[in-house]
């Protein structure tokens, strides 16, 4: 009796295993390789504006007094907006002084504390020097402003 490789049920299996990947990779190409017809999508009439209805042109955006190159924060009298005129309120929360570089754990108004390194600007203000309880901020203008922590209990 001559043997073969056939008669063993593994090698069986392995073809037949090898016989429906090579089905399913050609199944696969005929389906990219085959083309899609794509129909226009309908166009749609768009309502006509009358014209005594107040344009969306002619409303400020919420948030154009926070665009720094707007016409409404230049430093003439006119135009200055309330938001503009009030400084930021940065809050010290901490100071981490060990590593490599100290850095002060900041608040501007309500928003997330974030760590600032000097160098790291916060509402307009840069972050220069972090010492215990304390760091000190150069704003726009050039002014040092120094801020403390408060004394516990306080």
């Amino acid at each position: 009796m001559i043997w073969s490789p056939w008669r063993e049920p593994v090698v069986r299996l392995a073809a037949a295993f090898a016989a429906v990947a090579v089905i399913a990779a050609l199944t696969s190409v005929a389906a990219v390789l085959r083309p899609v017809r794509v129909t226009a999508a309908p166009t749609l009439a768009l309502p006509s504006l009358d014209e005594s209805a107040p344009s969306l042109r002619e409303q400020p955006a919420p948030w154009a007094h926070l665009a720094p190159f707007t016409p409404l924060r230049g430093t003439g009298g006119e135009g200055v907006t309330e938001p503009e005129a009030a400084m930021p309120t940065i809050t010290l929360i901490g100071t981490v002084l060990g590593g490599e570089q100290p850095a002060a754990i900041c608040r501007l108004g309500t928003a997330a504390p974030r760590i600032l390194h000097a160098g790291d600007t916060l509402g307009g203000w840069r972050l220069v020097d972090v010492a215990p309880a304390r760091a000190v901020f150069i704003d726009a203008a050039r002014a040092r402003h120094e801020l403390r922590l408060s004394p516990p209990g306080n």
